[in-house]
């Protein structure tokens, strides 16, 4: 069943302009590890070779990425994928390999490649026939950004998004414990002071302090220096944890939103600065989006807006999105416009984008089909020719069809083709001429 979806959702992407590509199973680790979330690294299966580390590919956009750029592509390129990718669950060990397909849209910028790829992934849902399924779209690029304005580092930013699942399930009071408690212990530490000295005006103050003291080279058991860094770990964790808590005031605003595109836009508003042109050309970009999807015919009561939309890959820069059925996500993807710069050594950015299917998941939401029949050509061997023609014509137009010589007792009259004359065959009570199979084929699908 894996193989029949996984061949119908790769015929799609290549009706879509999509041209398969194929990248090792092996790969190096350091590929996925550049921005793999902590799920994705706990969980990727490598071994050493020679001195190398080395990975089973747990998705293929990465591999994509360092693909093109070995190729020495500078164009736009469409290709999908279609395989096994590899996650170690120690909790479920025969669901190690699952099976993917999805597509990248490489060296291409702006909404409309958005709206391609996120059209693409629809599509190949919609010919699934499955049924109640939302389209979440969210934003990375203007989470980045409204968390930078308050004035949060890399590290503070990521510190915020550890806790995204604290924050969910006990709210925004936990989150505060824990990150008061890992400022402490940053602060503390030696390595932590030592990596402040870098920063000019920590040095500059400290010098000062040492400069200043008038009371001899110790006070009791501590160095002026003991009390100087002191006073100085206090004034910066005052001032990170002040920084942290400021984002986590707006972070936790930004992480209750979802709901429909209108409410979630006028929501957005509320959190942006007027004058912020970068934020604002975010939002105006995303209801641009929004609008094509809706006017391609995906239902507005389909789409839903959640600007916190969490990935295991931490490479997404821009629009992010997933196709969601009852909190289950079978299809997701979003753009990476820098990855490329982080999987090749002297690479220059490129802009993409691409997405994948979760086959076992969008499997396990469809019906079962019942097993599928064969139609029985049976004819005598003097009849041979006549016989394996009409196979052969059935079997071109995706029949199931086996040839037979004997009587096939199990076999109804609904499947069964007898051959009764070197150019004729009967079907029921009908007569069908060899060379006019056309109407044969009309009798089998009534």
């Amino acid at each position: 069943m894996s193989y029949d979806l996984s061949h119908l959702l790769s015929r799609h992407l290549e009706l879509c302009g999509y041209q398969r590509k194929d990248v090792p199973i092996i790969q190096p680790a350091d590929l996925f590890l550049t921005r793999a979330g902590d799920t994705i690294i706990e969980r990727l299966f490598s071994f050493e070779r020679h001195g190398r580390l080395f990975a089973l590919r747990p998705e293929f956009t990465s591999a994509a990425t360092r693909q093109y750029a070995l190729e020495g592509h500078s164009t736009s390129q469409r290709w999908y994928f279609s395989g096994p990718i590899f996650e170690d669950l120690s909790d479920n060990p025969f669901q190690n390999q699952r099976p993917s397909v999805g597509a990248e849209l490489l060296n291409a910028v702006g909404t409309n490649a958005d709206f391609e790829i996120i059209r693409a992934a629809m599509g190949g849902i919609e010919l699934s026939q499955l049924d109640g399924w939302h389209l979440v779209i969210g934003h990375a690029a203007l989470q980045r950004h409204l968390l930078s304005k308050i004035g949060l580092d890399h590290h503070q930013y990521r510190m915020l998004l550890n806790h995204r699942e604290l924050l969910k399930t006990q709210g925004a009071a936990a989150v505060e414990a824990k990150l008061r408690e890992q400022i402490s212990a940053e602060i503390s530490s030696p390595e932590a002071f030592s990596a402040e000295e870098s920063d000019a005006s920590t040095q500059h103050m400290l010098d000062v302090l040492l400069d200043s003291t008038q009371y001899g080279s110790t006070m009791g058991s501590r160095t002026r220096e003991d009390i100087a860094q002191r006073i100085l770990s206090k004034r910066k964790r005052s001032h990170g944890l002040d920084l942290l808590l400021e984002g986590l005031n707006v972070f936790a605003k930004w992480t209750a939103l979802r709901g429909k595109p209108t409410d979630i836009f006028a929501a957005i508003a509320q959190l942006l600065d007027a004058g912020d042109s970068v934020g604002q050309g975010y939002v105006e970009a995303w209801n641009q989006l929004v609008d094509l999807l809706e006017a391609s015919g995906v239902p507005s009561e389909r789409i839903i807006l959640q600007p916190n939309l969490a990935r295991n890959w931490e490479y997404y820069t821009g629009i992010v999105f997933g196709v969601e059925v009852n909190d289950v996500y079978v299809a997701a993807g979003g753009r990476y416009d820098d990855l490329a710069t982080l999987v090749n050594d002297d690479a220059t950015a490129v802009p993409a984008v691409g997405f994948s299917y979760y086959v076992d998941r969008l499997l396990d939401l469809l019906p079962t089909p019942a097993p599928s029949s064969s139609i029985v050509v049976q004819t005598q061997k003097q009849w041979i020719s006549a016989g394996q023609k009409v196979t052969d014509f059935l079997r071109e137009h995706d029949i199931p069809t086996r040839l037979a010589f004997d009587r096939q007792n199990t076999t109804s009259d609904k499947l069964l083709v007898t051959v009764v004359a070197e150019n004729a065959v009967q079907y029921r009570n009908d007569i069908f001429a060899i060379d006019q199979l056309e109407s044969l084929l009309n009798a089998l699908g009534s």
